[in-house]
């Protein structure tokens, strides 16, 4: 009756299509189906009505739904219909019937598919002879199902000795189940590469296939070449490295290796049958010998004695230790540190900074085994500080700890005030006062000039000189400052010293001498010559 039906719809309306959204014509509870309606006649009326298909019973008793549509001047439409949970596992009929004579039909289905359907891949490894279990993460998705659904799993294809674990699991409604799928194998189980077909299947369900691979290895031990196990020599405090390389016959990466110090024994994946280097599990501090115990190939097959290479050993070259003393010189001279180390021909190479105090030319970054600058100070009132930073290197080629030494320069004595010339009256003191900078701080010396050359004043040491009561005689004597330090003198300019004589007048009226003592000669006054005094 459905083909006379649909022979029927056919002849009345052959150019009208229905187009629904999804290819499978396959719809979900709680889906909506979208229609396209065309080839119509511009702005007809189309009543569209949804039927169940069922063995047995005339349409007429399984129309469901009906709602219209109107054309647009093209002849086309646009309608959706909303799935009930109702509608599950069935065929379902839709007709459009326009109220211009257009007449067309389609039929889509509700049922419990199970796609998207995935299995991944081997996880673990087996080998033949050995008893063990693989594992995969797999998922399906169910739709259709408003109370959930019991999936069955079959497989095909598998070995002799092997089974599979679920076979079968709940899913809820519409639910992306996530699940492992297990395959274990026995000692009977031979080797090989197979492939293998799973089955998802229930009640009212469309079965869903699909494949995955099992794979077995043969055990052939595995090995390293006759050079294949080596260590590199390193320096003090670097990371230790150990080189393995496999013997290529048979490679099934990757390989797990361990190996010993005699203490303690770690393990280390080799990714490639070429040489591979790697660090140490923990560095060595002093020379250690390394001894392999067991290489393992991905397929789980393994090798405990009769290595190609057995032993490897990291030595661990001393790191230099530098010093050097720090020194004090006067600015304009030259440094000569000597650099030395704990290692025998050890190298130096050294960055150079001022640290403090008065402003140091002429020092430079550099390197060798002596230090050799001439440095300046520009000041004259501070030393300053020059910091050189070494790094001591082995002849193996390993840099020590880097080490300071730090160079004083002094500056020599510069006079800031000279003296100047003084004048006084027979019977008083003359005094000088001199000043100079440098470090150290200089001392002083006082000299004079009486006409034919300059000599020291005993016990003038300080920045003031003080002449007592100078004679008329000592006129014109000249006197400077000396300032030394370590680093040198300075001289003051000379000052000259003038002495004037000393007149002594009589008051008397009575009396008209006039004497004169200028300290050098004697004039006689009786008591006669003075009177009221």
């Amino acid at each position: 009756m459905l083909f006379l039906l649909l022979m029927a719809m056919s002849m009345v309306g052959t150019a009208q299509t229905l187009t629904l959204d999804q290819a499978d014509m396959d719809y979900a509870p709680g889906e909506t189906v979208y229609i396209t309606g065309s080839d119509f006649e511009p702005g007809e009326t189309v009543s569209l009505t949804i039927s169940h298909i069922e063995p047995g019973l005339p349409l007429i008793y399984h129309e469901h739904t009906v709602f219209y549509a109107t054309t647009n001047e093209e002849g086309s439409f646009n309608a959706s219909w909303y799935v009930n949970d109702v509608e599950l596992n069935t065929t379902l009929l839709l007709t459009a019937e326009g109220d211009m004579g257009s007449l067309v039909s389609t039929v889509f289905t509700d049922a419990v598919s199970v796609t998207p359907f995935n299995i991944g891949v081997q996880t673990g490894v087996l080998t033949a002879g050995n008893p063990g279990t693989v594992t995969y993460s797999c998922s399906v998705k169910t739709t259709g199902n408003p109370d959930g659904a019991t999936v069955n799993l079959a497989i095909t294809g598998l070995p002799t000795g092997v089974t599979f674990s679920p076979s079968s699991f709940f899913t809820e409604k519409n639910e992306t189940k996530t699940f492992t799928l297990s395959l274990s194998t026995t000692t009977a189980t031979p080797n090989g590469i197979y492939s293998f077909s799973v089955s998802a299947s229930g009640t009212d369900i469309t079965t869903a296939n699909q494949t995955g691979t099992l794979t077995i290895g043969a055990c052939t031990q595995p090995n390293n070449t006759t050079t294949g196990f080596t260590g590199s020599p390193i320096c003090a405090g670097e990371n230790g490295i150990l080189t393995f390389d496999a013997d290529n016959t048979g490679f099934a990466g990757p390989y797990t290796i361990v190996y010993t110090d005699g203490t303690t024994s770690w393990t280390q994946s080799i990714s490639t049958a070429a040489s591979t280097p790697f660090n140490v599990a923990v560095n060595p501090t002093s020379n250690t010998t390394y001894t392999l115990v067991k290489i393992t190939n991905a397929i789980g097959c393994e090798r405990t004695a009769s290595f190609g290479k057995t032993t490897a050993q990291i030595l661990v070259k001393p790191l230099p230790v530098g010093s050097a003393s720090p020194q004090t010189i006067c600015s304009g001279t030259a440094t000569s540190i000597a650099l030395s180390s704990t290692i025998a021909s050890s190298t130096f190479t050294w960055t150079a900074a001022q640290q403090s105090g008065a402003t140091i030319t002429g020092f430079v970054d550099g390197s060798g085994t002596t230090i050799a600058q001439t440095l300046t100070n520009t000041g004259n009132t501070l030393a300053g500080v020059v910091r050189y930073t070494v790094i001591p290197t082995s002849p193996a080629g390993c840099a020590g700890a880097s080490f300071t030494v730090d160079v004083t320069v002094n500056s020599t004595p510069a006079i800031t005030t000279q003296p100047t010339a003084q004048t006084v009256t027979y019977g008083d003191d003359a005094t000088f006062t001199a000043a100079a900078s440098g470090t150290p701080a200089p001392t002083y010396q006082w000299q004079v000039n009486t006409g034919s050359d300059w000599t020291d004043v005993p016990s003038a040491t300080s920045s003031t000189l003080t002449v007592v009561k100078p004679t008329v005689a000592m006129s014109g004597y000249q006197y400077q400052c000396v300032a030394t330090n370590t680093c040198g003198t300075a001289t003051s300019n000379g000052a000259t010293l003038t002495v004037n004589q000393l007149q002594l007048t009589v008051a008397d009226p009575t009396l008209t001498k006039t004497k004169t003592f200028d300290g050098n000669t004697t004039a006689a006054v009786t008591a006669g010559d003075l009177v009221n005094v």
